[in-house]
């Protein structure tokens, strides 16, 4: 009796994995030929055209599309930083000042020129603008190139309104009015 169904269970397994194999052969030579109904092969068309032709919206990690985010405000202030939207052997950078200034937004590079790439004779300034609101379509702008009168590289002390009070390595101080591009 134990060999019997020894047999039978045999039997069946043998079976069983041959008309596994028997379907998987079947639908894969059904799939690799391409053979597929008529409906079917329009509808997987349908969404391979619609696939290619979509937009790609960014997404949340929850799935949602991220919203259009406006930039904050500019917050003006000095900030130590010590390279500009130039190459550092042509001008050297001690601190920047950036702020609204007769509605535009200055960028003020304070230092100087370097003479043969790493020292600076004479003090001076860069500045460039760009749009208050940083929203707004505009690039940065190249303003001009001041140089003070004080000998090594300008830092900036601070600002009151319009003007610009610069002190050099001596400890010598000048100022500079951004509305007549002037040193005082």
């Amino acid at each position: 009796m134990k060999r019997k169904l020894k047999w039978s269970a045999f039997l069946v397994s043998v079976v069983g994995v041959t008309l596994l194999a028997v379907g998987n052969l079947g639908a894969s030579t059904y799939y690799s030929a391409n053979v597929l109904p008529p409906a079917k092969a329009r509808m997987l068309d349908a969404e391979a055209q619609a696939r290619a032709n979509a937009w790609i919206t960014p997404k949340t990690t929850h799935g949602m599309a991220l919203a259009s985010v406006p930039i904050p405000a500019r917050v003006g202030g000095i900030v130590l930083m010590h390279q500009g939207p130039f190459f550092a052997g042509e001008f050297q950078v001690n601190d920047v000042w950036d702020g609204a200034i007769a509605g535009k937004w200055l960028i003020v590079y304070a230092g100087g020129s370097t003479v043969d790439g790493a020292s600076v004779a004479v003090g001076g300034i860069r500045i460039y603008t760009e749009p208050v609101d940083p929203n707004s379509t505009g690039d940065l702008s190249f303003v001009g190139e001041w140089k003070s009168s004080l000998a090594g590289a300008l830092t900036i002390v601070s600002v009151e309104g319009n003007i610009i009070t610069f002190r050099n390595d001596n400890g010598s101080k000048t100022t500079f009015n951004l509305i007549t591009h002037s040193f005082g």
